[in-house]
C-alpha cells in the first residue's frame, strides 16, 4: 500500500476533525497545540457568518411619510427590466426613474475580454460615464439600484489590464466599485444604494450556452459587489437575482417556476421574465406591496 505524503496526511486529519465536530463531539488535541474549537465554539462563528450575509441583503429603510423614490441605473439588461419594475413600484406606491446606457457600465476603463477583445463602442461609453454619474447623482433617489452587467468585465484602466479574477484585480474592481457607490450616492445624502447583482446567463435560444468565461465572470462580479456591501453595510445592499434565475448555478434552466426568464440571447429579461421578478427584487428591498 503507498504511504500517504504529510500534504495527504493533513487533509485526512483535518476531514477527521470536521466529522467529529459535525457529530457533536469534541476534536482530538494535536501534539503542543491547544484543544480545537468543539461544537459549542463552531455554531456561534457559523450563527455569525450567516446573520453577515443575511445582512448584506437586508431591507433597506424607506421613507414612511411620502412615496419612496427609486432609481434604475445600468445597462441594456436593465433596461429589460426598468418597464416591468416601475410598474410594479408604482402599484406599490414609489416611483422609479430610469437612468440606462445600453452597453455601458458607470466603472471607469474599457470592458474586454481576457484575450483583449474591446468592443468598437467602449470608448465612447468610458467618456461618457462621469457625466453619467454626475446625472445619476443628481436624480431625487432614496434607493439608486444598479444593474450594469459590464461592470463586471475584465478590462483597461489607464491602458493596464485589470482582471477580477486575480486578487489584485479583485481589489481594484472592489475600489472602483466603492468609488462609484460614493460618486453616486454620497456619505451623508441619505440615499441607499443596492446592487443587483447579476446570474450566470442561462442558454439562449439564438446564442446557446453561454462561455465559461462569461459564467465565471459573473460569479467574480456577484464576489466583488457582495464585498462593497460588506465594507458599507450602512448604504450599500446586494440582491442576488441568481438567487431566481439560476438557484441551483450553472447550468441555468431556461425555464424558471413556469416562465421562461430570460430572451434568446440568455442574459437579457424577457417580458414575462421581468413582470416575474420585478416584484421579488421590490420585497427584497423592503418596498411591500399595498
Amino acid at each position: 500500500m503507498r504511504r500517504l505524503g504529510s500534504g495527504a496526511a493533513s487533509v485526512m486529519l483535518a476531514a477527521a476533525v470536521l466529522v467529529v465536530v459535525a457529530l457533536g463531539g469534541a476534536a482530538p488535541a494535536r501534539a503542543g497545540s491547544g484543544q480545537h474549537p468543539s461544537g459549542d465554539a463552531v455554531e456561534p462563528a457559523l450563527a455569525n457568518r450567516a446573520a453577515g450575509l443575511a445582512a448584506l441583503e437586508a431591507p433597506v429603510p424607506l421613507p414612511a411619510d411620502r412615496a419612496p423614490r427609486l432609481l434604475l441605473a445600468g445597462d441594456s439588461v436593465a433596461d429589460t427590466l426598468v418597464n416591468a419594475l416601475a410598474t410594479e413600484a408604482a402599484g406599490r406606491g414609489a416611483t422609479l426613474a430610469r437612468s440606462v446606457h445600453a452597453g455601458c457600465g458607470l466603472m471607469p476603463g474599457l470592458p474586454t475580454t481576457r484575450d483583449r477583445y474591446t468592443p468598437p463602442w467602449a470608448s465612447a461609453c468610458a467618456n461618457a460615464a462621469p457625466e453619467w454619474r454626475r446625472q445619476v447623482a443628481a436624480t431625487p433617489a432614496d434607493v439608486v439600484l444598479v444593474l450594469a452587467t459590464w461592470d463586471g468585465s475584465s478590462r483597461l484602466v489607464d491602458g493596464v489590464f485589470v482582471d477580477p479574477a486575480t486578487p489584485d484585480g479583485r481589489a481594484a474592481f472592489v475600489g472602483m466599485m466603492r468609488d462609484l457607490v460614493e460618486s453616486i450616492a454620497p456619505s451623508g445624502s441619505g440615499r441607499y444604494v443596492v446592487l443587483l447583482a447579476e446570474s450566470i446567463p442561462a442558454r439562449g435560444a439564438v446564442t446557446g450556452d453561454p462561455s465559461v468565461e462569461r459564467v465565471v465572470e459573473a460569479r467574480n462580479h456577484r464576489a466583488v459587489l457582495r464585498e462593497v456591501a460588506q465594507g458599507d453595510p450602512g448604504r450599500v445592499r446586494v440582491v442576488d437575482l441568481g438567487q431566481w434565475l439560476c438557484p441551483l448555478g450553472a447550468p441555468c434552466p431556461e425555464i424558471v417556476d413556469g416562465v421562461q426568464a430570460r430572451a434568446d440571447d440568455g442574459g437579457h429579461f424577457s417580458p414575462e421574465g421581468a413582470a416575474w421578478i420585478a416584484p421579488r427584487i421590490l420585497d427584497a428591498i423592503g418596498l411591500s406591496p399595498r
